[in-house]
């Protein structure tokens, strides 16, 4: 059924972006909205968000959902922003306004971001993590409606990890921009599904993963629910006829939740390293593959907790509409919005490797494939390691031009205090150093074996003791 689904709207294209659903209890239609990427919604007469977080890259990549699995090793892999003191149990509100600092543009946001990590499935069946950055985006409303600010320590999600169902009302706000032109600012193709060479021929060169997350509230302003989804939900947009449906870019709550908030939109902008559009095509299967085991992509979803300084939010809410130009909003121009450059993570991650040392041969946790012909439901029988939590000893920095990620990472049984940079696994010292952090780039060779690094991709390491030791210098 699903992948009757898929074929008659890969047929269409251009509807992808809206589709109608089965009708749900009154008053409220479910559709999927239109759910288009930030930068798109001036196009569609969105206007400018409030403000944009920047570019940024993960302040961990493990697996941690504090929301979902907490205090314990979760089921899939993260890919984490914002404040640096993130870890595996919910923080009291006053906690997380205490993180050292955030990745993000303002210093007065330490709340997190987290979204499942995409990896590219190669030709001998492992699995790679692709790079990535992120762009969160607010917006407000275009009625004129108030806005509150966050309480602290509010947690959302939007999306469903386990379970296929595009016309759930936890699954708005979701979609998928495809760009084959690496250069271009206007996707190819929208739509809800991560592409394929059986779907599209050529390979792309960038996937953004978007998602806008519910903005409207309990009158209580509550922080939580006991599914983690019921104290919040989307606005409404009101039909000539009376009837309702939702709007994730939408100004209007409805009557159950009045409080509205800002809107967060976040995109996930994924690189298609040049090793995995050489091998498009070629693989006999969906050559991407979100961290759940998931091949469609309708599962994508993000969580959210709130550590923004109230104040600061209020008068931002107030008085800026300013984009990326995030100096010119009086109520952040006193934060230095590069000090994300700086920041660490505080705590610890997972103890296994996740797939950007080397391919995996399977992806951590317990997450077979799950393919279009597979169930609606998550399968969940299967058995692997289950690591325990530990210190990072070495952190990773992909060099691929301007987007580089770094953060910490975890090499099971890799004692970087003592690492050859000549070592028989074919590491080797390239031309260049980073001296303001003491970084040293090393480069892989092309190998049979390890089809993703490729001949251009870099690596710089260093042990986690180096990074903290030189990352304000």
């Amino acid at each position: 059924m699903l992948a009757l689904l898929f074929l008659l709207l890969s047929l269409a294209p251009a509807t992808l972006a809206s589709w109608a659903v089965a009708d749900p209890p009154s008053p409220v239609r479910r559709d999927l909205g239109h759910g288009l990427p930030a930068r798109h919604f001036r196009r569609q007469g969105g206007g400018q968000p409030l403000w944009v977080l920047g570019t940024q890259h993960p302040i961990a990549v493990t697996r941690i959902d504090p929301i979902v699995d907490p205090g314990k090793v979760g089921g899939h892999v993260h890919s984490i922003f914002g404040a640096s003191n993130f870890r595996s149990t919910l923080l009291e509100p006053g906690e997380q306004q205490k993180a050292v600092c955030t990745n993000t543009k303002i210093q007065a946001d330490k709340s997190n971001y987290w979204f499942p990590l995409m990896y590219f499935h190669n030709a001998n069946g492992s699995y790679s993590a692709v790079d990535h950055s992120s762009r969160i985006y607010y917006f407000g409303t275009n009625n004129g409606a108030k806005m509150h600010a966050f309480p602290p320590g509010l947690r959302m999600i939007a999306g469903l990890a386990t379970k296929r169902a595009p016309w759930d009302i936890r699954a708005q706000g979701h979609s998928l921009d495809v760009y084959f032109d690496s250069a271009s600012n206007v996707p190819d193709i929208i739509m809800k599904f991560l592409p394929n060479s059986t779907t599209h021929t050529s390979p792309p060169k960038t996937i953004d993963l978007a998602l806008t997350f519910p903005s409207c509230g309990w009158a209580n302003q509550s922080l939580d629910s006991d599914d983690h989804f019921s104290h919040m939900t989307w606005p409404i947009r009101v039909n000539n006829d009376g009837t309702t449906d939702i709007d994730p870019r939408g100004s209007i709550c409805p009557d159950t939740h009045p409080i509205k908030y800002p809107i967060i939109h976040s995109e996930m902008l994924y690189e298609v390293d040049q090793a995995m559009q050489d091998q498009w095509g070629k693989t006999g299967r969906s050559e991407f593959v979100l961290s759940n085991g998931d091949t469609t992509g309708l599962t994508y979803h993000g969580d959210f907790v709130s550590g923004w300084d109230v104040d600061v939010m209020t008068q931002a809410l107030a008085t800026c509409q300013v984009g990326d130009e995030i100096h010119n909003c009086p109520a952040f121009s006193k934060f230095d919005q590069w000090e994300k450059d700086k920041c660490l993570l505080e705590g610890e991650i997972v103890d296994e490797d996740v797939g950007y040392f080397r391919p995996l041969d399977k992806l951590p946790g317990c997450n077979a494939l799950w393919g279009w012909d597979g169930p609606d439901t998550k399968p969940t029988e299967c058995s692997g390691p289950n690591p325990g939590f530990v210190a990072p000893n070495f952190q990773y920095v992909s060099i691929r031009g301007f987007n580089t990620p770094r953060f910490p990472y975890v090499v099971p049984g890799l004692d970087t205090s003592k690492f050859n940079l000549s070592d028989p696994n074919g590491l080797h010292t390239s031309t260049g150093i980073q001296p303001s952090r003491k970084i040293h780039p090393v480069l892989l060779p092309r190998s049979t074996n390890i089809t993703y690094f490729g001949v251009t991709t870099q690596i710089a390491h260093s042990t986690q003791d180096e990074v903290n030791a030189n990352a304000s210098k």
